[in-house]
């Protein structure tokens, strides 16, 4: 990876999806993870109420033998208690709970962040993750996931609004020198804080959500500041700081 792409003549970067988390954790003192529709927005329910997470792959065969390892049970469509990765579903869980949780974005980035200080960043906790995150380090990096067209592993990223907008939430609290791409962030969050809900529920991945019925996920992810939770992995897992 060229050193130009690390950001490094900045504090505050931003960049897109694996492979700019590949390109500026290296160099940084904290990584935040952003993936609002649903990856991060769901940790912030999970650690906000006692409970812990395991980022895992998704799609893997093997999920339901590392939740046994764990002593988590799955978050996915075929739980039998409806907990899945949408946050509508896990607005009230048990103190404690203890869930994988497959995702093909947030999980993913998670894993490459090469043991940097990571947090699960949202619109929901951003004054708290920013906060917590200039007590840990100068140098840090904000990486919003994307999708992926048609949620195929091998396709390209879809960089997505709310990512972006979720992104800037939080670089709006962050002190520092900002790179060009955080700044523009920034000025996406700015573009629309006047109704967060009505730009995400609008845009493509919001109306992905209200299509299938899930509204309440893009409420539950617009909830600026909602949350003073900080989630931070340790021991491979996503628990409150």
């Amino acid at each position: 990876m060229k050193k130009v792409f690390t950001q490094n003549l900045y504090d505050i970067r931003c960049e897109w999806g694996p492979n700019g988390a590949k390109a500026v954790s290296p160099d940084s003192d904290v990584v935040i993870i952003v993936d609002i529709l649903s990856f991060t927005t769901s940790i912030d329910l999970i650690t906000s109420q006692g409970g812990i997470a395991f980022p895992y792959q998704w799609r893997s065969d093997t999920v339901y033998d590392y939740a046994k390892t764990v002593n988590a049970e799955v978050a996915n469509p075929q739980n039998a208690n409806g907990y899945s990765l949408s946050p509508m579903t896990l607005e009230r869980i048990p103190s404690k709970s203890r869930f994988v949780l497959p995702s093909p974005n947030g999980s993913y980035v998670t894993t490459l962040t090469g043991g940097k200080t990571t947090i699960a960043g949202s619109i929901r906790n951003c004054r708290a993750v920013a906060d917590k995150a200039m007590r840990l380090g100068k140098r840090i990096s904000i990486i919003p996931c994307g999708e992926r067209w048609h949620h195929e592993d091998d396709l390209p990223l879809r960089p997505c609004l709310e990512d972006q907008i979720g992104a800037g939430s939080i670089i709006q609290y962050l002190t520092g020198s900002l790179s060009p791409e955080a700044k523009a962030s920034l000025a996406v969050y700015k573009g629309a804080a006047d109704n967060l809900f009505d730009h995400i529920t609008s845009c493509s991945s919001g109306r992905e959500k209200n299509d299938k019925g899930k509204n309440r996920d893009v409420f539950l992810a617009s909830s600026i500041n909602s949350s003073s939770t900080v989630p931070i992995l340790l021991d491979a897992a996503y628990q409150a700081a």
